[in-house]
């Protein structure tokens, strides 16, 4: 049985979206918003689009970046968390009717075990991400400057990362060794 995964790099901007089956780059994209919309509009952008490729792709995982971070912030970071938290909102609410009707599994990841996992390091860059995936056979989309989208690597990332923690685990249990990686 094939697994499906549909992982986000989530922004109000630019949402980098990557589909893998079975740890294989299928498909990605970028939910891009306008500038001059309202945010409700670029809200309702990201919902209706993650929606769609729900049902497009029939994930059965749903990966989602926790990379909503609280400290001493400036007003312009306040509002850019803000709007991060919101546009989270809007993709978790467009993958909501999906997860619920074909009981899909949502799994929120920290972008520094992403990092950890693709680069070997929790400090490793976006652009480390995106050589690294390259590395690994990923067609990483090149955008306008000739650099790799970012947004897309980092969604790809985060889905390679989920799919190779459920394969060991997975080998770990048929094996007897662990009920789950970490514990015992």
């Amino acid at each position: 049985m094939s697994l499906c995964i549909l992982s986000l790099d989530v922004s109000l901007v630019r949402t980098g979206l990557a589909v893998l089956v079975d740890g294989s780059l299928t498909a990605t994209e970028v939910i891009e918003t306008k500038d001059g919309w309202p945010r409700y509009q670029r809200l309702a952008a990201i919902y209706g689009d993650v929606a769609a490729y729900c049902a497009l792709y029939s994930p059965d995982v749903i990966v989602i970046e926790t990379s909503v971070r609280f400290g001493k912030q400036s007003r312009d970071s306040r509002n850019s968390v803000e709007a991060l938290a919101q546009a989270r909102g809007a993709a978790l609410a467009g993958a909501d009717h999906w997860i619920r009707e074909h009981k899909a599994t949502i799994v929120e990841v920290d972008p520094c075990d992403v990092k950890w996992a693709i680069c070997g390091s929790r400090q490793a860059t976006k652009a480390q991400v995106a050589a690294n995936l390259r590395l690994r056979g990923f067609d990483i989309p090149t955008m306008s400057n000739g650099r790799a989208d970012l947004d897309v690597s980092d969604a790809a990332g985060a889905g390679l990362y989920i799919y190779l923690r459920d394969r060991l685990e997975t080998l770990a249990r048929e094996q007897g060794h662990l009920e789950r990686i970490g514990e015992g």
